[in-house]
């Protein structure tokens, strides 16, 4: 069955049916018959999907490469092109005979033949349960986190990568050219489509390859940014808000159809003015009243609501890591932090991966399930919901 129409709704409710359908699987069924991704009041997976348009001369990077950031080359639409036209190479003739002179279309040939590109975001958040059980060992101040956690987490997401590889055969047609960005695919663009000069160091120390998912997330309008830097979705049901906090995956696909620039079925345009804004809500040194009001992290307080900062996220970080990533209230950065020259790049903070990673990554050889992530948990489960702002 071909999917013809491409909205967030379409997008989740064949998620949603791929998700029940790949669960059944043995390796994603327990014994007490729990469910580690979370739920609607279907007793369906909750997925989540943004779908944003673009034509194909759209820099969806402009502004963003640097280290400090999302790296220097980050994989874009045509790179992305690359990679699909050289597994799509008509190297046989009609009558059998090889054809030694066949190419890949190039991406200025593509941008001829196709109007448009999509940018699918998906998530498949974590079991509510499963961020409480977390929360209550980290508020505990338990040096050991939740065992089933990193079990949980994996098997999310190894389930949104098999659903969104399935969702995109349904995407695929004769006038589409389809490419789901999971885990596999991801490696493989960034490791063919990118000199090796592009890659690992030379590309910066963000991690996940060439292809930044939960920035795409962010530039489609699915999630926002914490001051943590995890990512996460508010939603206001029955009048309280509701948090989503889990993998992200992205599908690209090329169409002949003309960008949707009027927001039809939530489909987003994906403009100059677009990204600016969206990217600006991931800047905690921007702390304009317009930009901080629409943020989903309450770590800066809205001052006209009366509200109180979260902070949780730094207050919970073993390693102190968090704290030493973030700007103080108003928008600056403590000297400390200020001194340390070398994590800058053209005024941009990088993240403090060293310290973040040591801990996690040496506890982890010696106990296979041990996972941090208290930033994300403590967060999910504890942290402040602004439910105006979500609303708006």
């Amino acid at each position: 069955m071909v999917l013809e129409k491409i909205t967030p709704a379409s997008i989740e409710a064949a998620l949603r049916c791929k998700v029940e359908e790949i669960r059944k699987k043995p390796e994603y069924l327990w014994a007490d018959g729990r469910r580690n991704h979370k739920v609607n009041d279907e007793g369906e997976a909750a997925v989540k999907a943004a779908v944003a348009n673009c034509a194909l001369d759209f820099d969806l990077w402009k502004g963003l490469r640097n280290p400090a950031l999302i790296g220097r080359h980050p994989v874009g639409l045509r790179e992305i092109w690359e990679y699909y036209a050289t597994k799509d190479i008509k190297k046989t003739r009609p009558d059998g005979t090889p054809n030694y002179l066949s190419m890949s279309i190039p991406f200025e040939e593509a941008a001829e033949r196709f109007g448009r590109a999509v940018i699918i975001s998906p998530m498949l958040p974590l079991s509510q349960e499963v961020f409480e059980r977390y929360a209550e060992a980290i508020v505990r101040r338990e040096p050991a986190p939740y065992d089933a956690y990193c079990k949980a987490w994996a098997e999310t997401n190894q389930l949104l990568d098999e659903a969104v590889a399935k969702v995109s055969m349904e995407l695929y047609g004769p006038q589409r050219a389809v490419v789901p960005m999971t885990n596999d695919i991801v490696s493989a663009i960034s490791q063919q489509a990118m000199p090796p000069i592009h890659q690992g160091n030379y590309h910066g120390p963000c991690k996940g390859g060439n292809f930044p998912q939960k920035s795409v997330g962010l530039l489609v309008g699915l999630v926002q940014f914490g001051v943590s830097r995890a990512v996460f979705r508010d939603e206001v049901h029955d009048g309280r808000g509701e948090r989503f906090m889990g993998p992200i995956r992205s599908i690209v696909l090329f169409d002949a159809q003309e960008p949707i620039a009027d927001g039809c079925d939530g489909v987003v345009h994906l403009t100059e003015a677009w990204r600016e804004q969206v990217m600006s809500l991931a800047d905690f040194t921007d702390i304009r009243r317009e930009v901080n009001r629409q943020r989903y992290c309450t770590y800066i307080p809205n001052q006209e609501w009366e509200e109180e900062g979260c902070g949780l996220c730094v207050q919970y970080c073993p390693s102190g890591a968090v704290g030493n990533s973030a700007p103080q209230l108003n928008g600056k950065y403590a000297a400390a932090i200020r001194q340390q020259a070398s994590r800058f790049s053209d005024g941009y903070l990088q993240f403090e991966f060293a310290r973040c990673l040591e801990d996690r990554t040496q506890k982890a050889q010696l106990y296979p399930d041990y996972v941090c992530a208290r930033c994300v948990a403590i967060c999910a489960a504890r942290g402040k919901r602004r439910v105006m702002s979500s609303s708006s």
